[in-house]
């Protein structure tokens, strides 16, 4: 079993498990449970300070691969991934994968329209950069707006919407970890209201925002995913980005209308 360290709960976990072995996985590079697991001879995957992902086994690194090369890091701005890879290459070390075909799989793995629609899709194509992409939950939101903080140094607008059956302290959140690094806010529902009042959950976000410190002439608010795209391209330029939280697990929805036309295997995008 292949268990996070990072995590306190998923680290007490293997004083419960019946697996026959235990791997640990880390983003903290001196992480004690990991060393300590190290020493006592097992297996374990770490991130380092420089952004390599290494797998050490008895004491000894078996496999390294930079964060960067993997594409749908986003070239190591993604950095949740990490966990998702090291999980991958510690899995394949223990069942004896060749490290060649560990590292292929993970060099070709990308995050589009094609094989992972909705999430960190990055599309170049257009007058702006645009990121579409998924948060649910305030870690979720904050990995996005790292995102964003890496790919633009212009304007950096957000379309931000939660799914009405979360709690409203849920919702709140959300907006409180995306009130740094964007410039200003589009606010909408989610494309099914999930038992909320039309513009509701846009209010909660919007009191999120507020409490986080952004201004009122910041933050607009949409009728609908729609009109929140419709709003949100308006006067960007070739340096600025559009980051899209409207999650959607179908090619082409969710897209800008110069994208929206398009088929998977003819957008420009990236990642």
């Amino acid at each position: 079993v292949v268990l996070n360290a990072d995590d306190p709960l998923c680290l007490d976990a293997r004083n419960h498990t019946e697996a026959h072995s235990t791997a640990l996985i880390s983003l903290v590079p001196d992480n004690p449970a990991v060393l300590a697991h190290l020493e006592q001879g097992g297996l374990a995957g770490m991130k380092t300070t420089n952004g390599a992902l290494e797998v050490w086994n008895t004491q000894k690194k078996q496999l390294e691969l930079p964060l960067g090369s993997i594409p749908a890091s986003l070239n190591g701005l993604f950095i949740p991934l990490a966990l998702n890879a090291l999980a991958a290459m510690v899995t394949g070390h223990a069942l004896e994968v060749p490290p060649d075909v560990i590292y292929n799989a993970l060099r070709e793995f990308h995050s589009d329209q094609r094989d992972n629609p909705g999430r960190n899709n990055l599309f170049t194509g257009l007058p702006y950069t645009f990121l579409l992409s998924h948060a649910d939950g305030k870690e979720a939101v904050s990995a996005m707006v790292d995102i964003a903080e890496g790919l633009s140094g212009g304007h950096r607008r957000l379309i931000l919407t939660a799914a009405g059956n979360r709690p409203d302290g849920f919702i709140r959140d959300c907006a409180l970890a995306a009130g740094r690094v964007f410039d200003d806010y589009v606010l909408t529902d989610w494309n099914t209201l999930r038992g909320r009042l039309p513009g509701e959950v846009p209010r909660l976000l919007e009191g999120g925002l507020l409490e986080a410190g952004v201004s009122p002439d910041r933050i607009r608010l949409a009728d609908g995913p729609e009109a929140a795209l419709e709003i949100a391209v308006d006067g960007l330029g070739p340096d600025d980005l559009l980051v899209s939280a409207i999650y959607t697990s179908e090619p082409g929805a969710g897209l800008p209308a110069p994208l929206g036309s398009v088929e998977a295997d003819d957008a420009d995008y990236q990642g």
